[in-house]
């Protein structure tokens, strides 16, 4: 499964509703409402990918070196039900450090 913008609602900072766009065309959208948070955690960044490592090792211009680290993103794996519907799925969701929220994986 492609990553997929979603909007999600929280309480307290915890994932309670998302939303996912049908399709492009049709702009409907389907809700769904969080059960249960099975877990999260946290993922660091990738730093051994940055543009200030890769110049370290030659594989990039000095000139180009961004120090900036990239943010953190928290991954919630939630139990979630489609409204109007009785299947019950597992999903990530992932916040990223920018706040924009990503449906990555999908096990209904």
């Amino acid at each position: 499964m492609r990553a997929e913008v979603v909007q999600v609602r929280c309480r307290d900072g915890v994932p309670v509703e998302f939303r996912r766009e049908r399709s492009r065309t049709s702009g409907s959208v389907r809700r769904y409402s969080v059960r249960a948070v099975l877990g999260f955690w946290v993922e660091g960044t990738a730093w051994w990918r940055s543009k200030a490592v890769r110049a370290v090792l030659g594989r990039d211009s000095h000139e180009s070196i961004d120090t900036t680290p990239e943010p953190d993103r928290t991954i919630w794996r939630v139990e979630a039900r489609e409204a109007d519907h009785f299947h019950v799925g597992v999903y990530h969701l992932v916040r990223g450090g920018d706040g924009a929220w990503l449906l990555t994986r999908a096990g209904d």
